[in-house]
């Protein structure tokens, strides 16, 4: 697994988390 996959990943988690959290 390439470690720069995982922190995009991680990234793009917390930041779909992050609007969800701005919407509600």
């Amino acid at each position: 697994m390439n470690p720069w996959a995982t922190v995009h990943t991680l990234r793009h988690f917390f930041a779909t988390r992050c609007l969800q959290n701005g919407m509600n």
